[in-house]
């Protein structure tokens, strides 16, 4: 859904209705998981790849082995915010506990995302290093 340039002078309105903050593609991440195909350059080992859930009402779920982390979510435009919120207290130990701890660091970072000609969701930093890429998980019926 695109924005009409009138309420890009309302700033307020757009804050009072989300939903219109939200610009495609973008506006269709809720009800969506993403499988983390490669992270900070290189393929996630297997049982560790981060997992991405995009829910409705702006939520989010990670995962990559341990905890999982919640939260909320922003997009405006390319620009994307997670505010982590709670994490299941799983006692993770090393390689799997690292990962954790990478999770919700690099998920801190992310700062654009973008949604490539053949599906794939990138996340990258501030200052444009890649961080994650994703491709759609099947969904369950």
């Amino acid at each position: 859904m695109r924005v009409p340039s009138a309420l890009l002078a309302a700033p307020w309105l757009i804050a009072a209705v989300p939903a219109l903050a939200e610009t495609a593609p973008y506006a269709d991440l809720p009800g969506t998981t993403w499988m983390a195909t490669e992270w900070n350059g290189v393929a996630p080992k297997p049982g560790l790849a981060p997992r991405l859930t995009f829910d409705p009402g702006n939520r989010f779920v990670a995962y990559a082995g341990c905890n999982r982390h919640m939260g909320r979510y922003t997009v405006r435009d390319d620009l994307v915010a997670f505010e982590h919120q709670v994490s299941t207290k799983m006692a993770c130990y090393g390689e799997r506990g690292e990962t954790d701890e990478r999770l919700i660091a690099d998920l801190k970072r992310t700062q654009r995302l973008a949604l490539e000609s053949d599906g794939t969701l990138v996340a990258r930093a501030a200052d444009s290093a890649l961080i994650w890429r994703f491709r759609r998980a099947a969904t369950r019926n």
